[in-house]
């Protein structure tokens, strides 16, 4: 994840904090700082207009270009086939140097004196390739700086977000914990979002959902008569800055929103919609070619966005290919949806396809946000698209979202920190990083914000206020262990007693994951057994197991199929059986397996 100090401070003042030292900041609270890039700025550069535009006359792939920066006229040599009569663009003098230090000079190429030279993106360091010049908005000033017009100098963070912190997956979620870092508040952000009352969005299309616990919250929203066009060089800046090679204003849009607030979109071209949205699971032996032009085999368990005779996109990964935006769209449905992690997830793996949204849907976002993402995409689209916003958001029926509370002791995170942090900054800390906080006699009554889904008890809060507190702050003391924390002595004995006697026979141990697939699991017992996980892995890996020769045999198995014959394996471990009580029951079990082979005698 990149950002950049620029975008940041949208949401929180970061003056007078030195870069650096906000790396380590972030850093030692958890979000690991795997960079620090500036975006190398540029000598001698400005933007400039091509006022005229000839062929070279000893060279085919050469022009020759007459170039003003509005106080004079250059004569510059390109070869760029995309230069033409009218543009803005980066524009470096005779003794100009770019970014990686090459320096401009005058020089003659076949016979023809150039003063300069137009810059492409790729020679602003802005991407790694360009296939040709850099054409600027039309707008742009004449004889500007490029480095502030592109952004140049500015430093960008890169970010390695642990998988617990989806909420981190944006802009705004780093600020937040910069924010609470530093006790600074968050900038208050606003947009306006004016739709056409004489048009009705009903009245193009519809959304259904047919299978909500995937798909709990589906919004669309229509907008009609857009232009299809560069989006604004503020937003292309951005975008480049973290990494993102901008395409047009609707894609750049749906882009910047989803660096922005952790919130992914998508467009879908309205003319090519058949009657209406239909969120389903895909039929069997169902395909869809997707963007980047591949035909993809859908199976029953994969949520497709589908019309009236088509699926059209694979819900939360990537959209079909046919109806995707082109050049010629003219009415676009803009999707804002919350999928479960668990779908998005196994999709993406099935399909080895991760998309930026699927990163980022199969971790988890915030659903209550969705209403004000549409809402603010939309604004944007009329802002910078030229479009009419058609009055009303379409959705399904989703349920009000109801926010988790946990209850917390102060005296037991304090114990459990080995700290001495009072009631008042362990409810500022949770409130500075959007917790909702009541105290009362040394309890915290707290209400998780829909983007903390990682929090799930009051241990999760402890971990909240270590981290803004800073772990270098607590005090190192020596581990307290009660006895009972200990394992009886008998059985470590006896474990490594059997242990000893079974490798003497000559078998081997292995130690396998405690959770596999249930659908395996049920080969060995019954289901009201079964301790689910929440939040698994992969499908094959949704069950803590219940017995332990069920990983042995599977073990076994896949050594036979490598061609072992002769095999004696063992393995000691933890049991989980679900006893209808908040905690499974945990046991210690043994099993072993032993194969040979067979012959028969004459």
């Amino acid at each position: 994840m990149k950002v950049s100090l620029s975008w940041l401070n949208d949401f929180v003042d970061i003056s007078g904090i030195e870069v650096f030292e906000l790396a380590e900041r972030l850093t030692m609270s958890g979000l690991e700082i795997e960079g620090v890039d500036k975006l190398e700025a540029a000598e001698n550069v400005v933007t400039a207009a091509v006022k005229k535009v000839e062929k070279h006359p000893n060279a085919d792939k050469l022009s020759v270009c007459e170039v003003s920066d509005g106080e004079n006229v250059y004569n510059v040599v390109c070869g760029a086939d995309n230069v033409a009569e009218g543009q803005i663009i980066p524009f470096a003098k005779v003794g100009a140097v770019l970014p990686g230090g090459f320096k401009i000079k005058k020089a003659k190429l076949r016979g023809v004196e150039s003063f300069g030279m137009i810059c492409s993106a790729a020679e602003l360091n802005l991407e790694e390739k360009s296939d040709g010049i850099m054409p600027l908005p039309e707008d742009t000033p004449v004889n500007k700086n490029i480095n502030e017009v592109l952004g140049l100098g500015d430093y960008v963070l890169d970010i390695s977000i642990t998988p617990n912190r989806a909420d981190c997956l944006s802009v705004r979620g780093v600020a937040r914990e910069v924010a609470a870092l530093y006790s600074r508040k968050m900038k208050k952000t606003s947009y306006q979002i004016k739709s056409d009352k004489s048009l009705n969005a009903s009245d193009y299309s519809y959304v259904k959902v047919t299978d909500e616990e995937k798909c709990p919250v589906y919004l669309g929203r229509i907008i009609k008569d857009v232009t299809i066009k560069p989006s604004p060089l503020w937003m292309q800046n951005r975008l480049r800055a973290v990494g993102v090679r901008p395409i047009n204003n609707i894609v750049d849009i749906t882009n910047y929103i989803m660096f922005e607030y952790g919130q992914p979109l998508h467009t879908f071209d309205l003319r090519e919609i058949e009657g209406g949205i239909i969120v389903r699971t895909a039929k069997p032996g169902e395909k869809i070619m997707t963007l980047d032009g591949k035909e993809r085999l859908l199976d029953e368990s994969m949520l497709v966005i589908a019309d009236e005779s088509k699926p059209i996109g694979i819900a939360g990964v990537m959209g079909g290919e046919y109806s995707g935006i082109h050049d010629d769209t003219k009415d676009v449905f803009l999707e804002c949806a919350y999928f479960k992690p668990e779908n998005i997830r196994m999709t993406a793996r099935k399909l080895g396809l991760q998309t930026d949204s699927s990163y980022r849907y199969e971790r988890g976002i915030d659903r209550v946000n969705t209403l004000s993402m549409v809402d603010y995409a939309a604004s944007l689209l009329k802002e910078n698209a030229d479009g009419s916003v058609a009055d009303g958001v379409l959705s399904n029926d989703y349920k009000e979202y109801v926010p988790l509370s946990v209850n917390a002791e102060v005296d037991k995170i304090n114990k459990l920190l080995g700290t001495e942090i009072s009631e008042k900054e362990m409810a500022k800390i949770l409130e500075e990083l959007g917790f909702g906080v009541k105290t009362k006699q040394g309890e915290l009554t707290v209400e998780v914000p829909p983007y903390r889904i990682d929090i799930e008890r009051w241990q999760d809060l402890a971990e909240e206020v270590a981290r803004i507190y800073g772990y270098n702050n607590i005090e190192a003391t020596v581990p307290r262990l009660s006895a009972d924390s200990v394992p009886p002595e008998s059985f470590l004995k006896k474990a490594k007693n059997i242990k000893s006697s079974l490798k003497t026979l000559g078998f081997n141990e292995v130690i396998n994951y405690s959770f596999m697939s249930e659908r395996y699991l049920s080969r060995f017992d019954k289901k009201d057994n079964f301790v689910k996980l929440l939040n698994p892995i992969s499908e094959d890996m949704d069950t803590l197991r219940t017995y332990v020769f069920p990983g042995v045999v599977a073990a076994a198995k896949q050594n036979i199929n490598q061609g072992f014959k002769n095999i004696r394996l063992f393995e000691i471990a933890k049991t989980f059986i679900n006893r209808n009580e908040s905690i499974p029951e945990q046991l210690s079990g043994l099993a072993f397996c032993a194969t040979s082979s067979f012959f028969p005698l004459s």
